[in-house]
């Protein structure tokens, strides 16, 4: 399925996902085998709204699904626009970075229509509302 035209833009780090990601750091420092073993679910959490893991064990990339909003149960549109998802793919150097504060900001994608407020990892990111 081809996806729409996304936009270039600099994102704040949620202060919720960087929670997350602090305690991820802690989880890689100690070697935890959840942050070890290649998987796009290891590492979730229904209280940060979020799932992820180790998508490339040499390049020690991780990849995460960040819900930022609340599931809307009542969409009116179906299941598909029920909540807002956020994806990144962030190095080992950028999960301590944003770990220690020192990295606050990252570069996403979003839909060029400006009414979707999803954000990907990269500009061919599939969104479930723009690219249906």
């Amino acid at each position: 399925m081809q996806t729409q035209p996304k936009i270039l833009v600099r994102e704040k780090v949620p202060a919720r996902f960087a929670d997350v990601i602090k305690h991820v750091a802690t989880l890689i420092a100690n070697g935890d085998e959840s942050t070890t073993i290649e998987s796009d679910d290891l590492l979730q959490d229904d209280e940060h709204d979020y799932f992820g893991g180790l998508i490339d064990s040499d390049e020690m990339e991780f990849g995460f699904t960040f819900f930022p909003e609340p599931f809307d149960e009542d969409a009116e549109d179906g299941p598909e626009f029920a909540c807002t998802e956020w994806t990144y793919i962030l190095s080992k150097q950028q999960i301590a970075d944003i770990a220690s504060g020192s990295l606050g900001e990252l570069d996403m994608w979003r839909c060029a229509s400006g009414d979707c407020a999803n954000r990907f990892a990269t500009a061919d990111g599939y969104c479930g509302k723009c690219d249906i």
